[in-house]
């Protein structure tokens, strides 16, 4: 249902719906459960987002849906953070499905956090660490789409990114923000976005549902379109995708049919190595791991019968990059305009070619669908 690398470590977490959350070094295709020491919250949901702290690798924060039991029940919360490095988890008080987490990173306490309701409009704030909840929806359009992806500036800023999701021809979304903890937002960015934004070298960046990269270097106050082109295209359920930042400084990100590296943060794309393994469209995400330089893609399957969720031999591959390969396998992504491809090809150095490896049928990823 969802991976995510560790930073500062080579591990991989891998959350299947009903079964729990588990963890892979790389070395291996075997997948160990966490969230087993005593006391932990039972994490049996469909993680959606992890968030770490930048200064405590072995803290962090994830969101999800589709838990099991109702509240007050620890295993219903949706929110949960690990101060441990995964050992055990602190359930927040949260029994509602969210998309993003966010968290102050400027408060040392880390007491502001912020959610987005799965599937709706609706924003949650928390500003005593997750003990209590209150929603900041009120002054936000109703036509915003799916409230989706959160990001924490301090305790008063905040930025919302949305989509249209469900909502589709009847949505308007965007970037929102706000500097006064919810009570009013202002859209500062008239279209909708994907994932989580990338911070690097000060800015933000966030991928554009209909294509493309937007950055803005004032602390999401505006926004300047990086590139109109390249990842998304569209095609992709707006939660699936993302940029990550390699282990050479430059990005990748996704298409609906396989992985994008751009060399010049953004301006422009390459695709990188085979296509997916799968149909078109059928990725659900992918997350990258500096420690490995690798991609980890994943794809859900779901079957409720009898609470059967299985895990497919194929549903998580493993392309590790190869930073000093030439470039004979790259080639412009076909969204790119022509006369891109020229600059493109200054940067032999920084194309990879991949490899892949499925893991077994021990490998959890969760088989669980979107919808």
């Amino acid at each position: 249902s969802y991976l995510s690398a560790r930073p500062g470590t080579s591990e991989v977490f891998a959350s299947v719906v009903g079964q729990g959350m588990f963890v892979n070094d790389g070395s291996s295709d075997t997948w160990t459960p966490i969230g087993q020491g005593a006391g932990s919250a039972i994490i049996d949901h469909r993680a959606s987002s992890i968030v770490y702290d930048p200064d405590d690798p072995d803290r962090f924060w994830e969101s999800g849906f589709f838990g099991l039991g109702p509240p007050p029940e620890a295993k219903a919360s949706n929110a949960n953070r690990s101060d441990d490095g995964g050992n055990t988890f602190v359930a927040l008080a949260n029994g509602l499905d969210a998309d993003g987490i966010g968290v102050d990173f400027t408060d040392p306490a880390r007491r502001t956090l912020m959610i987005g309701v799965r599937a709706q409009e609706r924003v949650l704030i928390s500003d005593d660490g997750g003990a209590s909840w209150t929603d900041v929806s009120e002054t936000l359009p109703a036509s915003l789409g799916e409230a989706s992806f959160p990001y924490v500036i301090d305790s008063q800023t905040f930025l919302l990114g949305s989509h249209k999701g469900d909502r589709r021809g009847n949505a308007d979304p965007g970037i929102f923000r706000t500097t006064d903890a919810g009570e009013t937002w202002t859209k500062v960015f008239d279209e909708g976005v994907s994932g989580t934004p990338l911070v690097s070298d000060g800015s933000l960046y966030w991928v554009i549902d209909a294509g493309g990269v937007v950055e803005s270097s004032d602390d999401g106050a505006s926004w300047t379109i990086v590139s109109d082109f390249g990842p998304a295209n569209g095609a992709l359920d707006a939660r699936r995708n993302g940029l990550a930042e390699t282990a050479d400084g430059g990005w990748i990100s996704m298409d609906q049919a396989g992985m994008l590296y751009s060399p010049d943060r953004g301006v422009t794309w390459l695709t990188i190595g085979d296509r997916f393994p799968w149909e078109a469209d059928a990725a659900d995400g992918f997350a990258y791991s500096e420690e490995q330089n690798a991609v980890y893609i994943w794809k859900n399957w779901c079957q409720f019968t009898a609470a059967l969720n299985p895990v497919l031999e194929d549903a998580i591959y493993r392309f590790d990059l190869q930073p000093d390969a030439t470039d004979e396998t790259a080639e412009a992504d076909e969204t790119a305009e022509a006369e891109t491809t020229d600059e493109a090809d200054a940067t032999d150095e920084a194309d990879a070619t991949t490899t892949t490896e499925a893991t077994d049928d021990t490998g959890e990823a969760d088989g669980e669908s979107d919808e």
